[in-house]
């Protein structure tokens, strides 16, 4: 299970502001930072496709996402 990279900028500081509202400033721009270099559902469909890997990606609610399968 992972993190869904954010539709935009504004989406990821809402998301970060609802649900780390009260911690350190420090802590809120690494977990900002750390949304923003998640992947997007396509680009990790696209990246399993690219190595051959027939892996499921399904969301998990609007923030994680999971792959699955066998290999």
């Amino acid at each position: 299970m992972d993190l869904i990279r954010q539709k935009s900028a504004l989406k990821a500081r809402e998301m970060v502001e609802q649900i780390s509202a009260q911690e350190h400033p420090t802590l809120k721009r690494d977990f900002y930072n750390f949304i923003q270099a998640a992947f997007t559902l396509q680009e990790i469909k696209e990246q399993l496709q690219k190595v051959g890997l027939n892996l499921s990606v399904e969301p998990m609610g609007k923030r994680h996402l999971i792959v699955k399968g066998i290999i």
